[in-house]
């Protein structure tokens, strides 16, 4: 009799453990699932909580696009720079990472899928003004994490402010500029004459707008 009470005892201990185990199991799954979110969920926010974050800014991962706009229509024509120039950086937060980081354009590197506009935007843009082979610039936070590029071309810098946010593996800058703040009428003349026919529009006005919207994203 006492040999059958011991075996019950027994047997109810083992459940007994063996359920707080599998307890304590699902909850550690619980917490790891919740912690990989919370890694994997990005926002801007995210600097000021908790999460461990590193954000790290290579030139391989990087992308520079624009669009810019012709015939008094304002039609969109977009292109980008296939290669951006800059030193690594990381921080625990976007301003951290990107702040004084300083970049170079090759202006070679444009490219709007058609041939013929990219030799006209090199030859008849930018080969028109000073420092022609390069699009130069630092960005810079300051105490409330807004951002401004400082951007030299044809000689000429100019502060522009960014907007930014993060989104999923990648922060996401865009800005738009006027490029008469780089002294470049001129060159958007011999351009807009070098279009001519193309730039356009139905009431037969050639235009070539001085606004540019830029987009800069880099992946991590």
């Amino acid at each position: 009799m006492k040999k059958t009470t011991y075996l019950i005892t027994l047997m109810v201990f083992v459940t007994f453990v063996s359920c707080k185990n599998d307890t304590k199991s699902s909850e550690t799954e619980k917490a790891e699932v919740t912690t990989e979110k919370s890694l994997i969920t990005l926002d801007v926010s995210d600097r000021n909580t908790d999460n461990e974050r590193t954000y790290i800014v290579r030139p391989n991962s990087t992308t520079v696009s624009w669009t810019a706009y012709k015939t008094t229509n304002k039609i969109a024509v977009g292109g980008q720079f296939t290669s951006i120039d800059f030193e690594t950086s990381k921080g625990d937060s976007i301003a951290e990472a990107f702040n004084g980081l300083e970049f170079s354009i090759p202006v070679s590197g444009l490219f709007t899928d058609n041939d013929e506009r990219d030799k006209k935007l090199i030859a008849s843009f930018f080969n028109v003004m000073l420092d022609t082979q390069n699009i130069t610039g630092k960005l810079s936070f300051d105490k409330d994490d807004l951002c401004t590029a400082k951007i030299t071309m044809n000689g000429k810098s100019k502060n522009i402010p960014l907007s930014y946010f993060a989104a999923e593996h990648e922060v996401i800058f865009t800005s738009e500029l006027n490029l008469e703040d780089w002294d470049t009428s001129g060159a958007l003349e011999t351009l807009n004459k070098a279009c001519g026919e193309l730039h356009k529009g139905d009431d037969g006005i050639s235009k070539t707008w001085t606004e540019v919207a830029i987009k800069i994203i880099t992946k991590y």
